[in-house]
């Protein structure tokens, strides 16, 4: 789901299962503080590298395009 799918909802939805002033002004200050979804992420991706789960995918990513690199050429013809 996208941000401004999830802005909507929760705006639109959010009385449900949140108080519903919360919710709208939850959603007006995400709009006017990072009105750019690469300004949101930007800022959420501040000190992630700190999170366990973070360096640990990371790691995993790096050891299957290592994997992937050192993989002989006609696997991964056949892989295609």
């Amino acid at each position: 789901m996208g941000m401004h799918t999830a802005l909507n909802e929760l705006e639109h939805d959010g009385g449900g299962q949140f108080d519903p002033r919360f919710a709208k002004t939850f959603v007006d200050l995400i709009r006017t503080e990072f009105w750019r979804p690469s300004e949101l992420d930007a800022f959420l991706a501040e000190g992630a590298d700190q999170f366990e789960y973070v360096r640990a995918r990371a790691r995993m990513e790096a050891i299957i395009e290592l994997d992937r690199l050192q993989a002989p050429s006609c696997v991964m013809n056949m892989a295609s």
